[in-house]
């Protein structure tokens, strides 16, 4: 007889960064009661973004990796897999497949056991670590250090002034083409890279230039930007990541650009859950529900299209507001974790 609310195993291959609007999900409603739920720790490791996990007799791929690669003998395998970059063919012709939806790193604000054993299971070797997962699983209120928890975006206020100070904010990391720690790169690779850096360096050089010291803009702090431009490089202590949502939260638009791969980045999605205004690159991927262009965002395809975008917020703070509005929409909608888990399990349910 089958169990009045779905039987959840997950087997702990990963605790990816990628993969822990998942965990906290479904942490979140197993402690409201709509799963039970159960890690199995007893699994080989790959520390990959992705996770099978079983619902009831079902297994469920979870593909949240940069790459819109479909994962073929996983796809196999599973009874039904989501997939955070979801091409457009993939999801008419893969049957099997529906959209995860944008990802951004988030854990849970309450005390969860599960979060805890799973911290101390991926910890280093030591006390010394050992310690620093337990500090991590119960600071839930961030007093003694800061992870982003579901209340840094769960509770937004968003009330607009058409007077106060437009700002635009766009800090970014460089990627290097001459090398990566984790891969071996391709030459496609390196020249996806080469892309993104200058369009990225140009968008920021034309930002300060128009809107001076209302344009938080900037590149991240690594021996590939100290080379390439290093007047441009935002000081850390602006780009801790408290210190990067606060910003975020007093910003007027905030500029998304496309991540390796052309996916859509974490950034995005943190847009959209603080109910931002966006302009971003165009992008191609299947999401759940609707975000579409001119409604969520302000799409662009060059440096100077993007100023465009920028300006044309500015100058019209009406657009701007009902943007920040439908985002939030959204995002209560389809962004918040337990939110995620449930309409999982009510496709799983479905199939």
């Amino acid at each position: 007889m089958k169990n009045e609310i779905p039987n959840v195993v997950v087997p702990l291959t990963t605790n990816a960064r990628h993969l822990q609007q998942l965990f906290t999900g479904l942490e979140l409603n197993a402690r409201e009661g709509h799963i039970s739920l159960t890690y199995d720790y007893s699994v080989p490791r790959h520390h990959k973004a992705s996770i099978m996990i079983h619902v009831d007799n079902l297994k469920v791929y979870i593909d949240c990796s940069d790459s819109p690669e479909m994962h073929t003998s996983e796809y196999e395998e599973c009874d039904l897999y989501f997939k955070r970059t979801l091409r457009s063919t993939d999801a008419y012709s893969c049957g099997k497949v529906r959209p995860f939806g944008l990802y951004f790193e988030v854990y849970p604000s309450f005390y969860s056991p599960f979060t805890l054993k799973r911290f101390l299971s991926f910890s280093g070797k030591g006390v010394k670590n050992k310690c620093k997962s337990v500090l991590k699983a119960l600071d839930t209120d961030n007093r003694l250090g800061f992870l982003p928890r579901e209340d840094c975006f769960n509770k937004v206020n968003n009330d607009c002034e058409k007077n106060s100070t437009f700002k635009v904010l766009f800090y970014v990391r460089l990627w290097n083409p001459n090398g990566d720690k984790e891969f071996v790169l391709s030459e496609s690779e390196k020249r996806d890279r080469e892309v993104i850096n200058t369009s990225r360096l140009e968008i920021i050089r034309l930002l300060k230039a128009k809107f001076g010291e209302n344009a938080l803009v900037g590149v991240m702090n690594d021996p590939f930007a100290r080379k390439v431009a290093p007047e441009l490089i935002v000081d850390e202590s602006f780009t801790s990541k408290k210190q990067y949502l606060k910003q975020v939260q007093e910003s007027s638009v905030c500029i998304a650009t496309t991540g390796l791969h052309s996916s859509i980045g974490a950034k995005f999605a943190e847009y959209v859950s603080l109910g931002k205004a966006i302009v971003s690159e165009s992008f191609n991927y299947c999401l759940p529900g609707e975000i579409e262009e001119s409604t969520n965002y302000l799409e662009f395809n060059s440096p100077e299209k993007c100023i465009r975008q920028v300006e044309r917020l500015y100058e019209s703070p009406d657009e701007l507001l009902k943007m920040k509005e439908a985002n939030l929409r959204y995002a209560k909608e389809y962004l918040q974790c337990n939110k995620i888990v449930s309409r999982l399990i009510g496709e799983v349910n479905a199939n």
